[in-house]
Formats: C-alpha cells, sequence, structure tokens
C-alpha cells in the first residue's frame, strides 16, 4: 500500500508542477508583438532585443533568436527559429516520461488495479526496454 501512495504523490506533483509551468508559459502580454513591431519598424532593434530578454517566455525566446539572426537569408532565420522552438517544448516537456514510467511501474507492481493481460505485456516490454 506504502509504495502505491508513493508513486501517486510522485505523479501528482509532477502533473502540477507542469501544470504550472506550462500554464505561465502559455501566458502572453498582449502588448508584447504590438511593441516588437514598433521598435523593429522604427529600427530599434537592440530595444526589440532587450524587450525579448525581460520577457519570460517560450515565444519572447524564439523572436529574440529570429531578431538576432536579421540581415541573413529567411531560411537560416526560420531555422533557428525551429530549433529554439524544439528547445523550449523538450523544456516544457520535462517531466512526461517519468509518468510514463510510473504508470508502467505502478501497472507491474500492482496488476490488480489493471487488465491482467495488459500488465504481463507491460512488464514484458518494460523488462526488456533499457532507459
Amino acid at each position: 500500500m506504502i509504495p502505491i501512495i508513493l508513486l501517486s504523490l510522485v505523479a501528482a506533483y509532477i502533473f502540477i508542477e507542469r501544470y504550472y509551468v506550462i500554464r505561465r508559459a502559455s501566458r502572453e502580454d498582449t502588448n508584447f508583438m504590438n511593441r516588437i513591431k514598433d521598435y523593429i519598424h522604427d529600427g530599434k532593434v537592440d530595444a526589440a532585443m532587450a524587450l525579448c530578454k525581460s520577457t519570460d517566455s517560450p515565444s519572447a525566446r524564439m523572436i529574440e533568436k529570429g531578431i538576432s539572426r536579421l540581415g541573413r537569408p529567411l531560411q537560416d532565420i526560420s531555422t533557428a527559429i525551429e530549433n529554439v522552438g524544439k528547445l523550449e517544448i523538450s523544456k516544457l516537456e520535462r517531466g512526461f516520461p517519468t509518468l510514463a514510467r510510473l504508470q508502467v511501474l505502478s501497472q507491474c507492481l500492482f496488476p490488480w488495479n489493471s487488465n491482467r493481460n495488459g500488465s504481463i505485456v507491460l512488464c514484458y516490454v518494460a523488462g526488456r526496454k533499457q532507459y
């Protein structure tokens, strides 16, 4: 009984922590893009970079990378923004593999909580897979 409570607590912690991280990352200042556009049209690239650095959001970091590549070919700018986007997504998905492992572990330890055939298959797959 104690192991399932511990697994549940760890899963709940990861879920709640990820919920708040994703929620904070999804908040966006409504005037952010308008200010960036104004700075770029006025030729104040340094002010746009400073605004991106002072704003703590994934989209601001992506825009910052795009601004830092101004003057280069469009393909280079697009690739740089895509790479930063992939890094930001990986930061937001940080705890999800642990949740999947906890689910497999709980089904292996407590097969009466799940389908018997499903837990046998999961334990077999988990035993063969190297993390």
